[in-house]
C-alpha cells in the first residue's frame, strides 16, 4: 500500500506534463494498475467503481481505424489499452475511483495522439488536408470543407491530432469551381500550387501569396478567375512570381503585384 501514492502521484505528474511521452505515461499507468488492482479492503465488500468513462475509453480504442496510423502510435495505444482493460477486468473497488479514471485519461490521451500515415486525410478548420510525410510533419491542402466559402486562409501549420503539421502545397484542383470564393490567403510555408488549384473561380479577385519560397505553379491554377483579379506577392518576389504565373489560364488583365 505504501507504493500506491507514489506511483498514482508520478502517473498524475505525466499527465500534467505536456512534454511527457506516451511511453512514459504507459509505463507509470502499468505499474500502478500491477500495485493496486486486486486491492480489496478489509471488512466487508467494498463498492464498485464508476468505469463508464473507462469502458468507454476501451470502446474508443478499439473502433479506431488501424490503417490510417503509423504503427509507433498504434503500439503507444495498444499498451494503453491493455493497462485499461486490466484494470477493468479486475472489478476495481469504489477506493480506486481516482486511479481508474485516471487510466481512462490515458487511454483517451493516447488515442487523440494517433499520427496518421503518409497519404491520409483529415479535416480541421475549413480546409481538408492530405499528410504529405508523417517524418518531417507536412501536409497540403486537398479541398475546402465546404464549397460555400467565400474566403479561404490557408494557414502555415494546422494541428491535427494533436499534432502541428506544416502546410507546404495546394493540392490539383483543390478549390476548382469554387463559385463563391472571392479571396485566399496563402500561408507562408507553401511552396506549391496545383494544376487547377483555382481553375473555375470566377469570382475570386484576391490572392494574397506570404511565400517567399514558391516553386511550383502547375498549368490552368488560375484559369477562369475574376478578370481584374490581383495577386498580392511579397516585394522581393514580384519578379519570381510573375514568372512563376505566366501562362497559368489568367486572363491579361489579372495583375500580379506588391
Amino acid at each position: 500500500m505504501q507504493r500506491q501514492p507514489r506511483l498514482w502521484r508520478q502517473l498524475n505528474k505525466f499527465l500534467n506534463n505536456s512534454s511527457a511521452s506516451q511511453e512514459e505515461i504507459n509505463k507509470a499507468a502499468a505499474s500502478l494498475v500491477d500495485a493496486l488492482t486486486g486491492l480489496k479492503p478489509a471488512g466487508t465488500a467494498a463498492a464498485s467503481a464508476d468505469v463508464t468513462a473507462l469502458a468507454q475509453a476501451i470502446q474508443k480504442a478499439k473502433e479506431v481505424k488501424r490503417s490510417q496510423y503509423t504503427k509507433e502510435s498504434l503500439a503507444h495505444m495498444d499498451e494503453a489499452l491493455a493497462i485499461a482493460e486490466k484494470m477493468s477486468s479486475a472489478g476495481p473497488g469504489r477506493e480506486l475511483q481516482g486511479v481508474v479514471d485516471v487510466i481512462a485519461k490515458s487511454l483517451n490521451d493516447a488515442v487523440n495522439d494517433l499520427e496518421l500515415k503518409k497519404g491520409q486525410r483529415a479535416t480541421a478548420g475549413r480546409l481538408t488536408y492530405k499528410v504529405t510525410s508523417s517524418v518531417q510533419k507536412t501536409v497540403s491542402v486537398v479541398k475546402p470543407a465546404k464549397k460555400t466559402e467565400k474566403t479561404i486562409r490557408i494557414p502555415t501549420t494546422v494541428k491535427i491530432s494533436g499534432r502541428t503539421y506544416k502546410v507546404t502545397a495546394i493540392e490539383a484542383k483543390a478549390f476548382k469551381n469554387n463559385k463563391k470564393l472571392t479571396t485566399v490567403k496563402v500561408g507562408t510555408n507553401v511552396r506549391s500550387i496545383g494544376k487547377e488549384a483555382f481553375a473555375g473561380c470566377s469570382r475570386l479577385k484576391r490572392i494574397t501569396i506570404t511565400s517567399k519560397n514558391s516553386q511550383k505553379v502547375g498549368s490552368k491554377a488560375l484559369r477562369g478567375i475574376y478578370k481584374k483579379a490581383v495577386v498580392k506577392v511579397p516585394a522581393s518576389k514580384v519578379k519570381k512570381y510573375k514568372t512563376l504565373f505566366k501562362s497559368k489560364g489568367q486572363k491579361s488583365s489579372v495583375t500580379i503585384k506588391n
